[in-house]
Protein backbone atom coordinates (compact mmCIF):
# COMPACT_ATOMS: atom_id res chain seq x y z
CA UNK A 1 0.00 0.00 0.00
CA UNK A 2 1.49 3.38 -1.02
CA UNK A 3 -0.27 5.76 2.08
CA UNK A 4 0.22 8.62 -0.31
CA UNK A 5 -2.15 7.28 -2.40
CA UNK A 6 -4.82 7.21 0.35
CA UNK A 7 -7.74 9.31 -0.10
CA UNK A 8 -11.38 9.69 1.45
CA UNK A 9 -12.90 7.26 -0.52
CA UNK A 10 -10.48 4.49 -0.04
CA UNK A 11 -9.52 4.06 3.82
CA UNK A 12 -10.38 0.33 3.57
CA UNK A 13 -6.69 0.31 2.58
CA UNK A 14 -5.93 1.14 5.89
CA UNK A 15 -7.15 -2.04 6.56
CA UNK A 16 -6.56 -4.38 4.01
CA UNK A 17 -2.94 -3.77 4.24
CA UNK A 18 -2.94 -5.68 7.63
CA UNK A 19 -3.90 -8.78 5.71
CA UNK A 20 -1.42 -8.33 3.01
CA UNK A 21 1.90 -9.80 2.49
CA UNK A 22 4.74 -9.02 0.38
CA UNK A 23 6.16 -12.86 0.14
CA UNK A 24 5.98 -16.45 2.09
CA UNK A 25 8.15 -15.93 4.36
CA UNK A 26 6.80 -12.88 5.96
CA UNK A 27 3.28 -14.14 5.48
CA UNK A 28 5.01 -17.19 7.86
CA UNK A 29 7.04 -15.59 10.25
CA UNK A 30 3.35 -13.48 10.73
CA UNK A 31 1.09 -16.80 11.18
CA UNK A 32 4.28 -18.07 13.72
CA UNK A 33 3.99 -15.03 15.81
CA UNK A 34 0.09 -15.52 16.03
CA UNK A 35 0.17 -19.06 16.61
CA UNK A 36 2.38 -19.08 19.30
CA UNK A 37 1.40 -15.91 21.02
CA UNK A 38 -2.26 -15.22 20.39
CA UNK A 39 -4.03 -18.64 22.06
CA UNK A 40 -2.05 -17.66 25.55
CA UNK A 41 -3.23 -13.92 25.36
CA UNK A 42 -6.35 -14.71 23.86
CA UNK A 43 -7.25 -17.08 27.10
CA UNK A 44 -6.61 -14.10 29.43
CA UNK A 45 -7.84 -11.53 27.56
CA UNK A 46 -11.37 -13.27 25.72
CA UNK A 47 -11.87 -13.38 22.36
CA UNK A 48 -13.71 -10.49 21.58
CA UNK A 49 -11.31 -7.89 23.36
CA UNK A 50 -8.31 -9.75 21.46
CA UNK A 51 -10.02 -9.03 18.23
CA UNK A 52 -10.69 -5.59 18.87
CA UNK A 53 -7.28 -5.00 20.25
CA UNK A 54 -5.83 -6.17 17.19
CA UNK A 55 -8.15 -4.46 14.72
CA UNK A 56 -7.57 -1.43 16.65
CA UNK A 57 -3.80 -1.27 16.63
CA UNK A 58 -3.89 -2.67 12.73
CA UNK A 59 -5.88 0.38 12.04
CA UNK A 60 -3.39 2.47 14.24
CA UNK A 61 -0.44 1.34 12.66
CA UNK A 62 -2.16 1.82 9.66
CA UNK A 63 -2.85 5.71 10.60
CA UNK A 64 0.44 5.93 12.10
CA UNK A 65 2.31 5.66 8.92
CA UNK A 66 0.17 7.45 6.86
CA UNK A 67 -0.14 10.52 9.25
CA UNK A 68 4.10 9.67 9.79
CA UNK A 69 5.95 9.11 7.11
CA UNK A 70 6.07 8.07 3.09
CA UNK A 71 6.25 4.72 3.04
CA UNK A 72 4.93 1.08 1.78
CA UNK A 73 2.98 -0.88 4.75
CA UNK A 74 1.62 -4.43 4.22
CA UNK A 75 1.85 -7.45 7.31
CA UNK A 76 0.24 -7.78 10.33
CA UNK A 77 3.30 -6.44 12.71
CA UNK A 78 1.46 -3.84 13.85
CA UNK A 79 -1.74 -5.58 15.05
CA UNK A 80 0.86 -8.30 16.54
CA UNK A 81 2.75 -5.75 18.71
CA UNK A 82 -0.23 -3.87 19.68
CA UNK A 83 -1.62 -7.49 21.00
CA UNK A 84 1.41 -8.28 22.65
CA UNK A 85 1.57 -3.97 24.04
CA UNK A 86 -2.61 -4.58 24.96
CA UNK A 87 -1.25 -7.70 27.09
CA UNK A 88 1.67 -5.94 28.72
CA UNK A 89 -0.77 -3.13 30.14
CA UNK A 90 -3.42 -5.71 31.07
CA UNK A 91 -0.24 -7.55 32.72
CA UNK A 92 1.28 -4.44 34.18
CA UNK A 93 -2.86 -3.62 35.88
CA UNK A 94 -3.20 -7.02 37.02
CA UNK A 95 0.01 -6.86 38.91
CA UNK A 96 -0.58 -3.90 40.67
CA UNK A 97 -4.53 -4.61 41.36
CA UNK A 98 -3.32 -8.18 42.78
CA UNK A 99 0.37 -7.22 44.34
CA UNK A 100 0.31 -3.60 45.77
CA UNK A 101 -3.22 -2.22 46.32
CA UNK A 102 -3.63 -4.64 49.48
CA UNK A 103 -0.42 -3.11 51.12
CA UNK A 104 -2.01 0.90 50.20
CA UNK A 105 -4.75 -0.55 52.70
CA UNK A 106 -2.58 -1.78 55.36
CA UNK A 107 -1.35 1.38 55.43
CA UNK A 108 -4.57 3.34 56.58
CA UNK A 109 -4.69 1.18 59.99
Amino acid sequence: MYVKNVSIPSYCRLITANFLHDSFVHLGSSCYALATVAPAIEEVLGWDIFLATYLLSSIGGSVGTFILGDAVTVGASSGIFGVIGGYSVFASLALIVYFITPWIGLLHY
